[in-house]
């Protein structure tokens, strides 16, 4: 963080240095320099991991329902579209976990392709994403 480009005699120090919070004359507080848009940044990562984290319970659960519905041999089923959506939007490592413990598409190679291209990319952007935050990289 740094100090606020307008010093009062109520700014002595920041509040916080992570968040750039600063005491106004206002008796208030606002971001100062570029704060904002670390706290853009963080906010950023935090959606992004938590909706890997809930499309990929979604994409677990959708590999288990599938997996016992063919087991029991009901004719309506999860669609392959679904289970692939929902692994490309965001649910790679579920659907991984997902066939991995209900052994289900195992057979098929494109379920493969897609889910580790897919699991690929989304731990790259979260990657991508933890180096901005670190600040590894502007």
């Amino acid at each position: 963080g740094s100090f606020c480009a307008v010093r009062t005699r109520y700014d002595r120090f920041p509040l916080d240095n992570r968040a750039g919070l600063c005491y106004t004359k206002h008796k208030s507080y606002k971001f100062c320099g570029n704060e904002a848009a670390d706290l853009t940044n963080t906010v950023i990562l935090i959606a992004y991991a938590a909706m890997l984290l809930i499309m990929s319970a979604a994409a677990f659960v959708l590999f288990g329902r599938d997996k016992r519905m063919s087991a029991k041999g009901t004719a309506v089923r999860v669609r392959e579209k679904t289970l692939l959506a929902v692994t490309v939007y965001g649910g790679a490592l579920g659907a991984l976990l997902g066939r991995i413990c209900f052994r289900h598409k195992t057979q098929k190679l494109y379920f493969s392709i897609v889910i580790l291209t897919a699991l690929v990319l989304q731990m790259a952007v979260l990657a991508l994403l933890l180096l901005v935050e670190g600040g590894l990289l502007p």
